[in-house]
């Protein structure tokens, strides 16, 4: 009879994404690297035929599939890392349009020159400090935002003092029009945090043959699991679950994850 080579194949695929509905168009088929370890002539003859019999045709597949595949992949490998800070990071739900900006710890000031103002230094957004009142300043969307702490809240600036406003970026021939949208939500965070954005209330859809749902109304991977009554959120490759989605969030070994989320 015949024996059989075990091996593995590498693939690569360009995706089409179709968040309506949950789907990934997959085309451009590449076999990139095989291993057969037992193969005599290292896999070479292996691979060709391989690269014969896999179809190079279009195809489809889960969208929530493939981000809950690579979850686990990602939790797997940060489980070799004994190091790994596996605190949830301040995680923020929000059900309009907002805009995180992070601070990596308290704003480090330095002074901007000929002004009353000083500019934090750690972080890459533009983020500004009055000397003479302590009242902040932070740059966005052609606007200009205040509060009086870092912590907010904050507030649109229709006419914020002449030090601020001649900090503005210059605008471009690119940049955006005004969509006459409502000024966004700013939320500054000084420690690790991370944006829930849902477009108004979560929209949860059944996941067929399990007792899970998605939520189909945000761009984040936010699950239901009927059973607990808990909502799990993956993040980075780190799954976190919650009875309310205001939290307090925990963090969830990929061993400790329902059964249901192997099954898409």
């Amino acid at each position: 009879g015949r024996k059989e080579l075990l091996g593995v194949v590498w693939l690569e695929a360009y995706g089409d994404v179709d968040r309506v509905n949950r789907i990934v168009h997959l085309d451009r088929f590449e076999i990139t690297q095989a291993n057969f370890p037992d193969a005599p002539d290292g896999g070479t003859n292996a691979l060709a035929i391989v690269r014969e019999l896999v179809p190079s045709g279009a195809r489809t597949v889960s969208f929530d599939y493939l981000i809950t595949a690579l979850g686990f992949e990602q939790a797997a490998a940060r489980q070799h890392n004994q190091e790994l800070n596996h605190t949830p990071p301040d995680i923020i739900w929000s059900t309009n349009r907002a805009v995180l900006i992070l601070v990596d710890g308290d704003p480090v000031l330095r002074s901007v020159a000929d002004s009353t103002l000083e500019r934090a230094i750690n972080t890459p957004a533009l983020l500004v400090r009055d000397k003479t009142t302590g009242r902040f300043y932070l740059s966005g969307e052609d606007q200009w935002f205040a509060a009086d702490s870092i912590s907010g809240p904050w507030s649109l600036v229709q006419a914020p003092p002449a030090p601020v406003s001649a900090l503005s970026p210059a605008k471009t021939a690119d940049s955006p029009a005004g969509t006459g949208e409502p000024a966004p939500r700013i939320i500054v965070r000084t420690r690790p945090a991370e944006l829930l954005l849902t477009d108004g209330l979560p929209n949860f859809q059944t996941v067929r043959g399990t007792s899970l749902l998605t939520a189909v109304n945000s761009d984040c991977q936010l699950f239901f699991y009927t059973p607990g009554r808990e909502a799990y959120l993956l993040l980075s490759g780190r799954w976190f679950k919650a009875a309310s989605l205001q939290g307090p969030w925990t963090y969830v070994s990929p061993h400790d994850l329902p059964d249901d989320f192997a099954k898409i």
